[in-house]
């Protein structure tokens, strides 16, 4: 009889049976703790153990930087190893882009160039500008194509880079391919012109140096700056500061701006068409 209840009891019961569970001493067999236990609670630790560390572990992906690690779920965008590389691959194609219009620039120079975009066509006479041309591509000299140049140039709007005394003008010296001005220490060097810096950088002759590249072969030259304010590649705008007078490089004497003006490969008088004064 007693064995048919037994049978008769159900899962629920059976795990509702208490056990004691009891720790002895190995050399005394002694009691040391005793436990009393089912299978029930059993379960219920193991559960709810299970269920504390998977809410831990939830919660540290979804409310800690721990997701980043894990597979397919953290930002790439917040990596830190994508972030360096995407800003490698930004400055590269900067560099690109500033070495592409340098190119383009000295192709344009090569070949002669064309009329600035910026100049109005009804300030030029075209008929003596198509003569200089021709006469220039024929081998007439090269003061018809400096006369050329001079009558483009003279309808460009230069911003001043400085304003100051001109201690040294354009070919004073041999070799001296631009002006130098004075101005006071400390005193802010902006472009000419819209452009893309495509040199600054130092070196023992003219110190702190910056070149600018502007449109319709136009490019400008600073140097002997005290520091640059811009790197290669940047774009500029006219009037932007570029760089602080100084005194830096083998070839200077005091604190000043050493500036030349280039168009289409050849160098010019800046004074001819900046006004340096104050």
């Amino acid at each position: 009889m007693s064995e048919e209840v037994k049978k008769s009891r159900s899962f629920m019961d059976k795990l509702k049976d208490q056990y004691r569970m009891v720790v002895l001493d190995e050399e005394t067999l002694s009691e040391v703790r005793s436990f009393n236990l089912s299978l029930l609670s059993v379960y219920i630790t193991i559960c709810s153990a299970f269920l504390l560390t998977a809410a831990i572990i939830t919660s540290l992906i979804i409310f800690t930087p721990v997701k980043r690690w894990v597979p397919g779920y953290g930002n790439v965008n917040n990596s830190m190893e994508f972030l360096n590389l995407k800003n490698e691959v930004e400055d590269l194609e900067g560099i690109i882009e500033t070495q592409n219009v340098y190119i383009d620039g000295l192709k344009e120079m090569v070949s002669g160039g064309e009329i600035p975009k910026n100049i109005h066509p009804d300030t030029l006479d075209m008929t003596g500008t198509q003569t200089a041309i021709s006469e220039g591509r024929d081998g007439a000299g090269g003061s018809t194509m400096t006369n050329l140049s001079s009558n483009i140039l003279s309808h460009v709007y230069f911003n001043a880079p400085l304003k100051g005394a001109i201690s040294s003008g354009y070919l004073s010296v041999p070799d001296h391919i631009g002006v130098d001005i004075i101005a006071p220490e400390g005193s802010p060097i902006t472009s000419i012109l819209d452009g893309i810096v495509v040199s600054s950088d130092w070196n023992i002759e003219t110190g702190h140096s910056i070149t600018v590249q502007h449109a319709d072969n136009i490019i400008s030259v600073y140097k002997h700056n005290d520091r640059l304010l811009k790197e290669t590649g940047d774009r500029i705008k006219q009037g932007e500061s570029i760089a602080i007078i100084g005194n830096t490089g083998r070839l200077t004497s005091g604190p000043h701006l050493h500036f030349e003006l280039w168009y289409n490969g050849n160098s010019v008088d800046p004074s001819n068409f900046i006004d340096f004064s104050k």
